[in-house]
């Protein structure tokens, strides 16, 4: 279905070309994504849902790819501080800023699975609302060269009965020159409406009024002097093996996608095992009373102790009733195995040896041995925590920009600050208790401690410390501290 949407949108873009000015803004400039990528995303979608393709004939799973995702994004967000200062309008946009925080963690979770997201924010009529856009319901059209995404399109689906309207959402920059010869930069945004009648239909054109919700959008809306996009791309900074060139990032989980599945197939090998396995009773059809068809009533509750047989007499079991089946188990093989594969998925992912399989030499290592475990995934939630951070700047300038359309509050210094968890290789209590002792020891300043463990600004934070710092009268015993607290001067000790 992506694969489709894509090929699609290409041929909208291909007829723009001769639909007129407005439409031309869009004409000729491909879909930044390729097919093989377009697949990727698919299919990452369906192994985080537990529809993996090899899970077709057998359910049996461990979601491994939803297990890494969670416990990925649960690493990036613990304990995240996000604060924005600065100004009146830094208050309120933290107010609106405060929904995304919410949901943070069940972003990240997605944005891991399927390589991005997209956070859009728009003027609900109130404040500002953030809309979340999925890989798969994003397509970008252009990049700089620094791989930042400057052009793209969105797609949004509603069924109303027995039709699906798709309303295309294209956000584009460009810059033109004018009568004084400077460049000015032109933001424009351009909705369009097709009907289908099945999810492989995309339909025709019709008008955006056919939608109630979609009404009040305009066809076409120019915005100027927005050098940036009105939108936020959070990236999962790992290497695309799959299309090196493309903009787009990839799944936490796309370089293990051979083990994930060799994972389950082993899984389900050691349930067959403890099923085909199980102690049973091979019961002679003698041994029970039966029923008017003539079958074997079995004792109630004990259905599934029972396998009832009619034994072999050239066997030299006639007059047996009773055989015992109980098997030895070689379920310690099978789990060795998964163990195996399920630590070669956490080299792939870039996750410690243990977070999700079982390490049994882990209570005779010492701390430093625990450490330097840690260190793949430390690095790992590092990158993604500076993308993540990165795509928060990103989306408050797009709602610090939308707050400046719509006139809603004062123009004012907008500050974003992100103090994220380092508990995974560093003890938070060990480094508070190091980092007093070290301004008492003159190596650290009092502000240089607020803006690591408040999340405050430099000039937020000296602001704070500079009431705490004594005057020359207060160090030389002339005033106490109480005192000049108090506004007390006081006069020389005779």
């Amino acid at each position: 279905m992506f694969a489709r949407i894509i090929a699609w949108l290409k041929g909208i873009m291909a007829r723009m070309l001769n639909a007129g000015d407005t439409a031309s803004l869009t004409a000729g400039v491909p879909l930044a994504i390729s097919n093989d990528m377009a697949n990727a995303i698919q299919r990452w979608r369906e192994e985080y849902a537990g529809r993996a393709y090899w899970l077709k004939h057998n359910t049996q799973s461990l979601s491994l790819p939803a297990l890494i995702s969670a416990e990925m994004a649960t690493l990036v967000t613990l304990e995240a501080k996000i604060t924005i200062s600065g100004s009146p309008r830094a208050d309120w946009l933290m107010q609106q800023f405060q929904p995304v925080i919410e949901r943070l963690h069940t972003n990240v979770e997605y944005a891991c699975a399927l390589g991005g997201l997209v956070m859009k924010p728009y003027f609900d009529g109130n404040g500002i609302s953030v809309d979340y856009i999925q890989a798969d319901d994003f397509y970008p059209v252009a990049f700089n060269s620094k791989g930042d995404i400057t052009s793209a399109i969105f797609v949004e689906r509603k069924r109303i009965a027995q039709t699906i309207y798709s309303r295309v959402e294209h956000h584009t920059i460009t810059t033109e020159k004018g009568q004084d010869g400077a460049e000015r930069v032109k933001y424009v945004i351009t909705n369009q409406c097709y009907r289908g009648y099945s999810e492989d239909d995309i339909g025709t054109e019709v008008p955006l009024t056919e939608v109630p919700e979609w009404r009040e959008l305009q066809p076409v809306v120019n915005v100027e002097n927005v050098p940036f996009p009105l939108f936020a791309y959070f990236k999962i900074p790992l290497g695309n093996f799959i299309d090196p060139k493309s903009p787009l990032g990839v799944s936490v989980f796309a370089k293990a996608e051979n083990n994930i599945k060799e994972a389950d197939k082993q899984y389900q090998r050691l349930l067959w095992e403890y099923e085909g396995g199980e102690l049973a009773i091979d019961a002679s059809s003698d041994a029970f009373e039966t029923d008017k068809n003539g079958m074997a009533i079995l004792p109630v509750g004990k259905e599934r102790l029972f396998r009832v047989n009619a034994f072999d007499e050239k066997a030299g079991v006639k007059d047996l009733l009773f055989s015992t089946f109980s098997p030895k188990l070689r379920d310690e093989s099978y789990r060795d195995g998964l163990n195996a594969i399920l630590q070669r998925i956490e080299d792939q992912c870039g996750l410690a040896r243990g977070t999700i399989s079982h390490r049994a030499d882990v209570q005779t290592q010492t701390a430093t041995e625990i450490k330097m475990l840690r260190q793949r995934t430390y690095a790992t939630v590092t990158s993604i925590q500076t993308a993540l951070e990165k795509a928060l700047h990103a989306l408050l300038d797009a709602m610090d920009a939308t707050a400046t359309l719509y006139n809603i509050v004062p123009a004012g210094k907008v500050t974003l600050s992100c103090v994220w968890d380092d508990s995974i290789v560093t003890d938070a209590d060990t480094e508070r208790v190091r980092d007093m002792q070290e301004i008492r020891d003159g190596i650290m300043k009092k502000w240089e401690y607020r803006v690591k463990w408040y999340g405050e600004d430099e000039q937020t934070a000296k602001q704070m410390t500079e009431a705490d710092q004594p005057d020359d009268d207060t160090i030389m015993g002339f005033v106490t501290t109480a005192q000049r607290n108090n506004g007390e001067t006081g006069g020389q000790q005779q």
